[in-house]
């Protein structure tokens, strides 16, 4: 019989080096609430097996391989982008604890697909979710173990260097994402008459060029690691976030105005529950539903008090809120409850 582990969890990284990867678990890693150990395992492969037409179900075998053996009888299994409910439903009857972070509308049809979200959630012993939206979206068609475990910024620092900022106006995302900017164009248009510098982290080259024809010029960048988003953050006045509210986007969280205040900028983000959550306007930041209301915003941008206080004061709210060491306490308080 295997022998059982207790007071480990195993975090499960995903094969990309993905920026939310280092915000749901590398962060963490200091962290060993209550003396549980965390361990984290990723998904390397062998590169030779890029040149196997089956490379794909190569790399996952060597994985589950390398997951069974490195783990025990009821060893928590964390893992931090869903992958294969294959592997998940293996795992879990070689006696696993199977945990899953939902931090995306994976039902939608862009992403996984509702087929094989409903099967990741069955595979699995408990789930993790971003925001309230998605869990309650979920909770009404399923009956299963959640928690929802707001994600931590990955900074704990306070930054009180507005006045030594560009003038940037600042958008992070990815290229699967940038296309939203384009229902923006009246108020991006609004920053750069204004005499911002537009940066777009994540933005793809057709997004870029329908700015480019529409007389804005814009720097952007397609792939882009931790490293250079936080360099970017630290350097920039101000943090756009335009969030439709529709599923794909509020079942997400508001991980992107939370990253952009803990780092400093003043930050705009569309009036949306998750947002509302999150940001008192006027006073950690500022809320806006169309472009009239950016036009308001950005006249209180040239006062300089103003957004210095605002910029210090989002910055300490979500460090000190959602700090890595409640997080790391939160996800332990879960899993420890099965």
């Amino acid at each position: 019989m295997l022998e059982e582990e207790n007071n480990k969890i195993y975090f499960i990284l995903p094969f990309s080096e993905m920026v939310s990867s280092y915000v749901r678990a590398l962060t963490l890693k200091k962290y060993s609430p209550n003396g549980w150990e965390f361990i984290y395992l990723r998904g390397k492969y062998p590169r030779l097996l890029n040149f196997y037409p089956a490379r794909f179900f190569y790399r996952v075998f060597f994985f589950l391989v390398k997951l069974i053996l490195m783990t025990r009888k009821n060893s928590n299994l964390y893992f931090i982008s869903p992958q294969n409910p294959f592997i998940l439903f293996l795992l879990k009857a070689l006696k696993r604890n199977i945990i899953i972070d939902i931090h995306d509308a994976i039902h939608d049809k862009n992403l996984l697909g509702y087929r094989r979200s409903i099967n990741l959630i069955k595979a699995s012993n408990g789930q993790i979710f971003e925001s309230i939206e998605y869990e309650s979206f979920w909770k009404k068609k399923l009956n299963f173990v959640s928690s929802v475990i707001e994600d931590t910024p990955q900074n704990d620092n306070v930054y009180d260097n507005y006045v030594s900022r560009n003038k940037t106006m600042i958008w992070v995302g990815s290229h699967h994402t940038c296309s939203i900017l384009m229902n923006y164009l009246s108020e991006i248009k609004l920053f750069y008459d204004s005499g911002y510098d537009i940066r777009l982290l994540g933005c793809s080259i057709e997004v870029r060029d329908f700015f480019l024809r529409n007389k804005i010029d814009v720097y952007s960048i397609i792939e882009y690691d931790r490293i250079k988003m936080i360099r970017e953050l630290e350097n920039a006045k101000v943090s756009f976030v335009p969030m439709p509210n529709d599923d794909l986007f509020k079942f997400r969280g508001n991980l992107k105005a939370k990253i952009s205040m803990s780092y400093g900028c003043v930050t705009l983000a569309s009036d949306i529950d998750m947002h509302k959550r999150l940001i008192e306007n006027n006073k950690t930041g500022f809320l806006f539903s169309d472009s009239d209301e950016v036009v308001k915003i950005i006249k209180k941008l040239d006062n300089i008090n103003l957004c210095s206080s605002i910029s210090k004061a989002g910055s300490l709210y979500v460090n000190k809120k959602f700090s890595r060491k409640a997080h790391a306490e939160k996800v332990v308080e879960f899993i420890s409850s099965f």
